[in-house]
């Protein structure tokens, strides 16, 4: 399991810029997509720069470290300066799930709890 969208989104977070957040919890179903990312496939929210990644011709002659330094600069600008639009916004799929900035205090012991009572239940089961 991967939790690093809901980690973003926490009150603990204080170190990404604000529009980043904002733009985290304003995503809907179908906001989010999938693109050759810097270490491999990355998901991120539909925007200029990542619609110029999927819809921009691959230049074969472009220099991949290159374009790898962009898309790591396009990432850390979205985070520290709040370009949501002309920068990489990245997420996961669960971003659309997410409404609400919580405390890491409360998220993780209340996901222990549930995932106790999901265990709990699933061993009242077995023969």
């Amino acid at each position: 399991m991967a939790l690093g969208t809901r980690f973003i989104l926490t009150t603990d977070n204080t170190g990404w810029h604000p529009r980043y957040l904002d733009a985290l919890l304003g995503a809907r179903e179908g906001d989010d997509v999938a693109f050759d990312g810097v270490y491999g496939p990355c998901r991120g929210l539909r925007n200029d720069a990542s619609t110029s990644l999927l819809e921009g011709p691959a230049d074969p002659d472009a220099d991949p470290t290159e374009l790898v330094r962009h898309k790591i600069e396009s990432m850390q600008r979205a985070q520290t300066e709040g370009d949501t639009e002309q920068s990489l916004v990245m997420t996961g799929q669960v971003a659309s799930a997410i409404t609400e900035l919580v405390t890491i205090a409360e998220f993780v012991p209340g996901m222990a709890e549930e995932a106790r009572k999901i265990l709990d239940d699933l061993a009242g089961r077995l023969p």
